[in-house]
């Protein structure tokens, strides 16, 4: 479960943001509460605001640490760590570091995790765990090259931090390397934090076609209303050298959802079926090309077989998810995470949005419901939640929104010439 994401000096981001999923004692939807203790978190959070006003930003910092996180093992020494843009609109800024934290519970214990870098080294790196009310540390890195570890653990990481470089970070070097105390919080963070700017799976994708999973996509089609009652896969195997590559990529996109690989291209062709009636009664199964489907049934399609892997206690993250999809359909995703029944494993959804009538009391805790805006004189994103104004029991929380309440909403000015 992700409890906090801190962010410091990255895209319109200059100060520090904390972004939540804690949940108080007291709530409105106990059902998307996740009970740890003393340590209660959201199935779900809404991020909202302007466009312009950082949502993306803050959702790409989540992906440039991870992609470190993920990717620095394969740092040659020297190699510039890639994607480290820090904000550009003061000088200071633009000269200092970037910071990126975690908390968040993996395997039953609370962990926190932070890193400070440029786009030429790591500058400090720090993990701690709880296992009771006051953290222990793991590690602690400053300068670089300068480590401090717990006594128990001096001899087996004093020989690890030898072979990690400037650029790498130590949480992954030391998990490589089979230190135990390491490896949980490493492979929860790689393991269960999924991105998404679309619902569309990786082009490597190799879509299950066991029973358990059928029914699990059939299901969710069927509570979409959607009309679909099966559907199949198959899968074309394109045999290229490479003067023919080029052309047979291009040609795939017309065909289906393209697997490369460096000798051959793989094809997944998938079918739906509709139960029809005839105008005598009689019912016949049609079948349909998925890409002939409406490009919201192509995406919830999609969005079923993601699910399928998701619901397992991951943390997802999607940027627009009403992008192609009816509002009724958005909350249906929703309501599938913040209930116990669809979603035993406490799965969580953080999802950013334009939509307004998402902004409301039946779906959302105040502290669910995030705004980010942008000061229009510095360019810096702020970011706060609904929670934190004092609002009547009756006030219409999407009318309030509108009418500029809340704030993170655009101020249109428009030109001279209208």
């Amino acid at each position: 479960m992700l409890l906090e994401f801190k962010i410091k000096n990255y895209l319109s981001i200059k100060d520090e943001l904390t972004f939540s999923m804690r949940a108080p004692s007291k709530t409105n939807h106990l059902e998307s509460i996740i009970d740890h203790g003393k340590d209660q978190g959201y199935t779900t959070g809404l991020i909202t605001g302007a466009n312009a006003s950082g949502k993306s930003a803050l959702i790409e910092g989540m992906i440039t640490a991870l992609a470190t996180l993920r990717n620095c093992t394969y740092f040659q020494p020297g190699m510039n760590i890639p994607r480290i843009v820090p904000f550009k609109f003061d000088e200071v800024s633009l000269n200092s570091n970037t910071h990126f934290g975690f908390i968040f519970i993996a395997d039953s214990i609370k962990y926190e995790y932070n890193f400070e870098l440029n786009s030429h080294k790591i500058v400090s790196e720090s993990l701690y765990k709880y296992t009771s009310a006051k953290k222990s540390m793991i590690f602690e890195r400053s300068n670089t090259n300068d480590y401090v570890f717990p006594q128990h653990l001096r001899s087996s990481l004093n020989d690890i931090k030898n072979k990690n470089t400037d650029n790498k970070l130590f949480l992954s070097t030391a998990s490589n390397w089979n230190c135990q105390e390491t490896i949980i919080p490493f492979k929860w963070l790689i393991n269960n934090i999924e991105i998404f700017h679309s619902f569309i799976p990786n082009p490597s994708y190799i879509i299950p076609e066991d029973i358990k999973t059928k029914k699990f996509i059939l299901g969710i089609l069927k509570a979409a209303d959607l009309n679909i009652v099966d559907y199949s896969v198959k899968r074309q195997r394109i045999i290229y050298n490479d003067i023919q590559s080029k052309e047979i990529q291009t040609f795939n996109k017309e065909v289906g959802t393209v697997i490369y690989n460096e000798k051959e291209t793989f094809v997944n062709v998938i079918t739906t079926f509709h139960k029809i009636k005839n105008k005598d009664g009689k019912e016949s199964l049609l079948p349909l090309d998925l890409r002939e489907e409406s490009a919201g049934t192509q995406k919830m399609f999609y969005i079923a077989l993601t699910l399928n892997g998701i619901l397992k206690g991951k943390t997802i993250i999607v940027d627009e998810i009403e992008k192609e999809l009816h509002s009724h359909l958005v909350e249906f995703i929703i309501k599938l995470f913040n209930t116990q029944e669809t979603n035993p494993n406490r799965s969580q959804l953080i999802f950013s949005t334009h939509s307004r009538t998402l902004i409301n009391d039946d779906l959302f805790d105040h502290e669910q419901i995030n705004f980010m805006e942008k000061e229009e004189h510095t360019g810096t994103t702020t970011l706060y939640k609904l929670s934190d104004f004092s609002i009547r029991n009756n006030l219409n929380i999407e009318k309030g929104y509108n009418v500029g309440r809340f704030g993170a909403v655009p101020f249109i000015k428009y030109p001279g010439i209208f």
